[in-house]
């Protein structure tokens, strides 16, 4: 038993000293402001919290070569400095350090580990200090009457969202300072290439608040009761256990199924819980399945197929080992579909790729793609190329000509069966 003690306080130390290294190589971001380091310190008051828990990992953090399917309990913390930076201006650095609970089939090798972040989570912070800096530094700062006038923002500098209005306003200060100095010049010297910078900020600005709406607050989540609560891959108790759940642990649901939940472990991972071991945290109706209640020990059963409808989506890098999306920005689509046949899931993803390309294809992005993620039992995805959905909705493309383009994973899913 002491042995056994001392092994255990060896393996604490050792992932404690692991923690630390890698949280001092977390690098910072940084981001300049027109603004005293006193009003930036008043203003981190205003900007939100600095740390919290994430609801999941994915899209926050870089994936580790394990992957993020065994991390639960992620937890955020930011680390904020303000330096001066010349007359009138600070420099905010940012550094976020994320952890989470590993789960491995060695107990000796579980525990928190740092994961490191992507930026989003400095990113987000950051722009929210510039937003509360804004009212204050209009109201402060006194005119000069040699200094030229603001020039009115044009139709292509004002977004049509609101949510992205402190985005633009910082963009426009950056682009036109009421003092140019010849280091302003210079940088802004090419408006072509400022078009495009303000284009691929006004991108992230938007990639953000979509992950920040679809998976920092959703609104249908339930927490696990006690701990060593069971994930299953199927919605019966002798199916192949996932991980074992923490009291608290919280989940989105996809749907549900009898005495089934139907939940979102991470990124594509999904799993099922049996309804007692959990709380439903929100008043959202979840859509009940088509499956048919499953009895213990026994496997849900589909009935009649069930119209399917969109849950979510994001941009995020493509999911898949294709090679004409490997490593690029795609937009991703959730779909909970019924228990229909594969032809009426081919239906489906025409209907989503449809639907999804006109509106994308009416603002300028860096998305190489499309994805539908079908959020059933047996999974299922289908993507296709930017440049096959122009194609196809031009008419230049059959149905059949598109679909031979279009990557499909498992390829059995979509299969239409004679």
């Amino acid at each position: 038993m002491i042995a056994s003690r001392r092994r255990l306080q060896l393996a604490i130390i050792v992932a404690f000293l692991t923690t630390a290294f890698v949280a001092l190589a977390q690098q910072p971001i940084e981001r300049s402001v027109p603004a005293s380091k006193d009003a930036v310190q008043s203003a981190l008051q205003a900007a939100g919290p600095t740390s919290g828990k994430l609801p999941i990992l994915d899209g926050f953090v870089a994936d580790p070569d394990s992957g993020l399917d065994a991390y639960r309990n992620g937890y955020y913390q930011l680390s904020v400095k303000v330096l001066p930076d010349g007359p009138d201006r600070s420099k905010i650095r940012v550094a976020a350090k994320v952890t989470a609970w590993f789960e491995s089939k060695n107990a000796q090798q579980s525990g928190y580990r740092v994961l490191s972040s992507n930026g989003r989570l400095e990113g987000d912070f950051l722009d929210r200090i510039e937003q509360a800096l804004t009212p204050g530094a209009s109201a402060s700062s006194s005119p000069s009457t040699n200094a030229p006038p603001p020039p009115k923002p044009s139709a292509d500098s004002v977004p049509e969202s609101p949510g992205s209005i402190s985005a633009a306003t910082t963009l426009s200060k950056a682009a036109t300072p009421a003092l140019p100095t010849k280091k302003d010049t210079a940088e802004f010297a090419s408006n072509e290439s400022n078009e495009r910078r303000i284009q691929q900020l006004k991108q992230q600005v938007n990639d953000l608040e979509q992950v920040l709406r679809n998976q920092a607050h959703p609104d249908n989540l339930i927490a696990v009761k006690h701990s060593g609560t069971p994930v299953y891959s199927r919605p019966f108790e002798h199916s192949t256990v996932i991980l074992k759940a923490e009291a608290e642990d919280e989940f989105q649901i996809v749907t549900t199924a009898g005495s089934w939940v139907h939940v979102q472990v991470s990124g594509l991972s999904r799993g099922w819980i049996a309804r007692s071991d959990v709380d439903l945290l929100s008043s959202r109706t979840v859509p009940e399945s088509s499956e048919a209640p499953a009895r213990a020990g026994t496997a849900a059963q589909p009935n009649a197929a069930a119209a399917g409808f969109q849950t979510r989506e994001e941009n995020s890098m493509f999911p898949g080992n294709w090679a004409p999306l490997r490593g690029k920005t795609v937009k991703i689509i959730w779909v909970s579909s019924g228990a229909g046949g594969n032809g009426d899931r081919i239906k489906l993803t025409k209907t989503m790729f449809r639907k999804a390309y006109p509106e994308l294809s009416k603002t300028p992005s860096d998305l190489a793609g499309v994805v539908v993620v079908f959020d059933a039992e047996d999974g299922g995805m289908a993507a296709a190329t930017m440049a096959s959905l122009q194609q196809w909705n031009a008419g230049h493309l059959s149905d059949t000509a598109f679909w031979k383009q279009c990557w499909l994973d498992p390829a059995d899913a979509f299969k239409q069966k004679d």
